[in-house]
């Protein structure tokens, strides 16, 4: 294994026997990912969850019509995920859609084992209920995992407790299925498991379990709970997960994306690449997903985790229900940065609604209580986008719940910054203590004809000794809106309005870090223009979204110190006014957010050429960015059935495919010529 950092430009591959051994070669051009705009990483792991694979003559595919489409999914997964290249590749249980009670388990089992095996060397399979049964539950659908059926498992996959290393890391799996029960594979389980903690010479640690410790709260019911790790074994494991610090713990089972913090261990419980649980639609205020929620085909999915020196990154690579046989991109899928793995990203939004919510599945089969659940679908996406900075409510700061999310999206590497109207100014540093300490910076939002005190001012001097931001922003009622009854409220100023509210806060004698302005139809200028966060107000409208947005990030690549900040982060369908998010009413993601995603990863990459004195021509339907270095970034649209076409130089271009997510190299001089409906940006290196 090599003890360097490897290299985004290359590929590992991992041929392994519950042991790691890696072969690193150079990145071909028909890899399926492009990895070009991501960080080093010391080593990576895939990981995938829930595949079900299904035979052909199970007559349990007539009950839903995806379920027939459940093993060319998972092949595609695995096969995607299988050409990243990495390291390891680890699969959290439920391998199979047969359950162990069934007549035909066991050949089925074996069956598709060892195929997998053959397909994916070295694949770490965690069992999972469907593998080798359910917990100890008498509520539960089916029977108990028992010593013989855990020897099918055994006899096929090896162990099912084990240890792997992965680079400097040390990653533990453990079976969930056998713990509470009086196995004795479970008390030989145990005594392992403490001992080789006890014994670990490594200081960074992963676990990967197939039951989730909890979904909403550690001290949630796990009597009649389908989804949970029962006690008392839920808290011996957690204290272990505290005592000896594992960074991460990955679970499967739900089929559903949920996130928190265990002390400072991420605990990340992931999705499938298969289907969704049908109960877990519950959570978002719309109409049912279809299938009655068992096909949400834009949460399939499976993850990348990619370690560091310091940390480690999660990405969801999303595979939308796609199958071996539909047609491949035209390119290679880009892999972009979460929030975190790099600095320098100005992307922020304003959360509309609070940050996550609190949710019960009703009392339904499989599950026989009221199942508490949280939403962690807009604070994954968030991550998963490259969110620099969102803008909230100072007071949910002061909710324990709402504070706790707040925190561990920080812990993510998204900066908060606190709004707070002027009036409220006095509650607020009464709260300062519990504040301050998380947020990177804070918003005073003025209304017409409020002013700033000179005593208000000098109070607001401790934001600024702690090193916290201050942007200024206003709330102007009374704007006339084409179409609408009544007027609306602005809460950005045009760039032409600040030169009056500077000359007012000058004379109040408050500093100000940043202002809030509109993002202007025009290129904003260079000199004058710094410091600004450039507002975008989504409309119902996704095309008008996609150029509003694209245009806003563009101008912010174009200035000193600028960043962009989008409104809302998830549809408004039920106000007075329509508003599309990056993510719909199933907090899925809408057109922007590909986009968006792409875009934001491009524009400030490092070393790319772009700083604030780069050229911003068009406007934008169209537009040009050219960097210090003669490096041009254009950005071109195309509607079905009408053409776009643009010339490259003469040197390697790359033309990104804003909307598909996809990379393809064009060399030599040539006229691009884009017949599909979407978004593209052409890189033409200066020749």
């Amino acid at each position: 294994m090599p003890s360097h950092a490897i290299p985004t430009g290359s590929v590992r591959v991992a041929r392994s026997n519950n042991r790691c051994r890696s072969i690193c070669f150079a990145m071909s051009r028909s890899s399926a990912f492009d990895r070009s705009l991501l960080p080093d990483a010391l080593a990576e792991i895939a990981i995938l969850a829930d595949t079900h694979h299904t035979r052909p003559d199970d007559p349990s595919t007539v009950e839903f019509a995806s379920r027939k489409k459940q093993a060319a999914r998972a092949r595609h997964a695995l096969d995607l995920a299988a050409s990243l290249g990495t390291d390891d590749m680890v699969h959290l249980g439920d391998l199979i859609q047969d359950y162990p009670d069934g007549s035909d388990f066991a050949q089925s089992f074996a069956k598709v084992g060892k195929e997998l095996r053959q397909r994916h060397p070295g694949l770490k399979l965690v069992a999972g209920n469907h593998d080798v049964g359910d917990k100890p539950d008498v509520r539960m659908p089916t029977h108990p995992t028992t010593a013989s059926g855990l020897q099918v498992f055994h006899r096929i996959w090896g162990r099912s407790w084990y240890r792997f290393r992965v680079g400097e890391v040390a990653a533990y799996v453990l079976n969930t299925q056998i713990m509470n029960t009086t196995l004795a594979a479970n008390r030989r389980q145990r005594a392992w498991f403490e001992k080789s903690l006890g014994q670990e010479k490594q200081k960074r640690l992963l676990l990967f379990i197939h039951l989730p410790l909890y979904l909403s709260a550690p001290d949630e019911p796990d009597i009649g709970h389908y989804d949970n790790l029962g006690e008392p074994d839920r808290t011996w494991l957690m204290r272990l997960i505290r005592r000896y610090r594992f960074e991460s713990v990955f679970a499967g089972h739900v089929h559903y994306r949920f996130f928190d913090r265990i002390g400072r261990t991420r605990y990340a419980t992931l999705g499938s690449p298969s289907f969704t649980r049908p109960g877990f639609g519950h959570l978002f205020a719309s109409a049912a997903p279809p299938e009655r929620g068992r096909d949400d085909r834009a949460k399939l999915g499976f993850a990348l985790l990619r370690i560091h020196r310091r940390g480690s990154s999660l990405h969801w690579i999303r595979t939308e229900a796609r199958e071996p046989t539909d047609p491949p991109p035209e390119g290679r899928r880009v892999l972009t940065p979460v929030s975190g793995e790099r600095a320098r990203s100005p992307l922020g939004f304003t959360l509309c609604h609070a940050l996550s919510s609190r949710h019960e599945i009703p009392l339904v089969w499989p599950a026989t209580i009221r199942q508490p659940i949280r939403n962690d679908q807009p604070l994954l996406a968030l991550a998963e986008l490259g969110t620099g900075w969102i803008r909230t409510s100072w007071r949910d700061f002061l909710d324990p719940f709402q504070e706790e999310r707040l925190r561990i999206l920080k812990d993510e590497g998204v900066a908060l910054v606190a709004l707070v109207d002027l009036p409220e100014i006095s509650a607020f540093l009464k709260n300062r203590e519990r504040i301050l300490p998380v947020v990177s910076g804070i918003e005073l939002r003025l209304a017409t004809g409020e002013t700033i005190e000179p005593s208000v001012a000098r109070r607001l001097g401790c934001i600024g000794a702690r090193r916290r931001k201050l942007t200024l922003s206003p709330i102007l009622p009374g704007m006339t809106v084409p179409g609408k009854q009544h007027p609306r409220t602005r809460t950005a100023w045009q760039f032409d309005e600040l030169a009056p509210v500077r000359a007012m806060v000058t004379r109040a004698g408050l500093a100000v870090d940043r202002w809030r302005i509109l993002a202007p139809p025009d290129p904003l200028p260079i000199d004058g223009a710094d410091g600004v966060d450039l507002a975008v107000e989504f409309t119902d409208n996704d095309r008008a979204n996609i150029l509003e947005a694209s245009w806003g990030l563009a101008q912010v690549a174009a200035g000193r110190g600028r960043r962009l900040s989008v409104y809302p982060v998830r549809d408004l369908d039920r106000t007075m006014d329509l508003h599309h998010g990056i993510l719909d009413t199933l907090c899925n993601p809408r057109p922007v957010f590909g986009v968006l995603r792409l875009l934001n990863a491009i524009l400030f990459a490092p070393g790319n050429g772009l700083c604030p004195a780069s050229k911003l021509t068009g406007t934008r339907n169209g537009w040009v960015l050219t960097g210090t270095d003669g490096t041009a970034y254009r950005f071109i649209q195309s509607r079905t059935g009408k053409r776009a076409r643009s010339r490259t130089g003469r040197s390697e271009s790359k033309l990104y495919d804003l909307s598909g997510g996809t990379v393809r190299t064009i060399s030599g001089e040539r006229a691009v010529d884009t017949a599909v409906d979407g978004y593209f940006l052409i890189v033409i290196k200066n020749s």
